[in-house]
C-alpha cells in the first residue's frame, strides 16, 4: 500500500531531527540520547505501519486483577521515558559551550586583554597587590599604570595629604616616589613578576629636557607604554600646569616621541584650565598614542573648627 500523508510527515520530521542533532553538536549526553531515541522510535513506528499495519497497536491494555490501565506500546513508551532526560539534564534547551567574551581593546600599538586599567598613583607600582591575593589577581588587569616617577626621589607633601568629602576624595600627595634609578633597579624587576601583561610607567619632569631624559631611561624590558604626566606646575611660568599650554604639550610629546621610538606615549592632561580639546589635539598630532583625561580634579575642604584646609 502507499504511504499515508501522516507517514510522510513522520519521515520528514525524523530527517529534520537527525539533521538538527548533527548541526547543533556538541550536545549534552541526555539530549543526544533523547533525540536519537525519538528518531529511532519514529522510524520504527513508521516501518511497522507500512509493512505490518495490522500488528501495530497504539495502546496496550494492562490487566491486573480488577485494575485496568491503558498504556503506550513499547516503542512509544521508550520515547516518553527517554524524553524525560531532556528537561532533567538541560532545563529544556541544549547547553551550548560558553565562549568567554572578548573584551580586548587596542590602544596605539598595544593590545590589552580588557579595558580595566589602574589610575596612576592609585595602585602604587603594583607591589601592594600581593597582599590582596587570592581575592584579587593583578594579572587579570588590562594594564597596570604605575605611580608617577621623577628624576630624583621626592618625599611629597607633608601630611595630611588625603581628605574624604561627601563629593569624593581630595589628595595632595606631591608626587612622592623613589626616583628613576631606584625604580629601574629595585622596583621594576619585582613589578614584572606580578604577572600583569602590560605595565605603563608614568613620568613627570621639571622641563622639556627632563621629560625627554626620563622617557629615554624607560626604554627597558617590561615597560609597554609611557604616560607623560603634564599636569605638573611649571614654576618658570607662574605655576601653571604644563598640560594647559598647547605649545608645551606639542613640544614635550615630540621630544619624548623621538626619545621613545618603539614605546607608545600616553599624555596625561589636567582637567582644569584651557579647552582640553586643544591640548589633546596637540598631543595627538605630535605622536601620542592616547591621552589620559584627566588628572586629579581641583577642590578644597575646610576644617571649620580650625579655619584651615584639611589637606596641604
Amino acid at each position: 500500500r502507499g504511504l499515508e500523508p501522516m507517514e510522510y510527515l513522520g519521515t520528514l520530521a525524523m530527517l529534520i531531527v537527525l539533521l538538527w542533532v548533527h548541526w547543533t553538536k556538541p550536545l549534552p549526553w541526555a539530549w543526544r540520547l533523547a533525540l536519537a531515541d525519538i528518531a529511532s522510535g519514529a522510524f520504527g513506528n513508521g516501518w511497522d505501519r507500512v509493512f505490518a499495519p495490522h500488528s501495530v497497536r497504539d495502546f496496550i491494555d494492562v490487566h491486573y486483577g480488577s485494575f485496568v490501565w491503558p498504556t503506550f506500546n513499547v516503542a512509544d513508551s521508550c520515547i516518553c521515558v527517554v524524553r524525560s532526560c531532556w528537561p532533567w539534564d538541560s532545563g529544556g534547551r541544549p547547553r551550548r559551550k560558553r565562549m568567554p567574551a572578548d573584551l580586548s581593546i587596542r590602544i596605539g600599538r598595544l593590545k590589552l586583554s580588557n579595558p580595566v586599567l589602574t589610575g596612576s598613583g592609585c595602585f602604587g607600582y603594583g607591589l601592594e597587590a600581593i597582599t590582596l591575593r587570592p581575592a584579587f589577581d593583578i594579572s587579570r588587569l588590562g594594564a597596570l599604570v604605575m605611580k608617577t616617577l621623577t628624576g630624583k626621589p621626592r618625599h611629597g607633601n607633608p601630611p595630611p595629604r588625603i581628605a574624604e568629602t561627601p563629593a569624593g576624595m581630595l589628595n595632595a600627595i606631591g608626587l612622592e616616589n623613589p626616583g628613576m634609578e631606584a625604580f629601574l633597579h629595585d622596583i621594576l624587576p619585582r613589578s614584572r613578576e606580578l604577572g600583569c601583561p602590560v605595565l605603563v610607567a608614568s613620568v613627570a619632569g621639571k622641563d622639556l629636557a627632563e621629560y625627554a631624559a626620563l622617557t629615554a631611561a624607560l626604554q627597558v624590558k617590561g615597560i609597554s607604554a609611557i604616560e607623560l604626566n603634564l599636569s605638573c606646575p611649571n614654576l618658570n611660568s607662574g605655576g601653571i600646569d604644563f598640560g594647559n599650554d598647547p605649545a608645551f604639550v606639542r613640544e614635550a610629546t615630540r621630544r619624548c616621541r623621538k626619545a621613545s621610538p618603539k614605546t607608545d606615549l600616553w599624555v596625561k592632561l589636567p582637567p582644569q584650565g584651557t579647552d582640553i580639546r586643544i591640548t589633546a589635539r596637540a598631543a595627538w598630532e605630535s605622536g601620542a598614542a592616547a591621552v589620559t583625561v584627566a588628572n586629579t580634579y581641583v577642590g578644597m575642604a575646610i576644617d571649620w573648627k580650625r579655619g584651615t584646609p584639611r589637606i596641604g
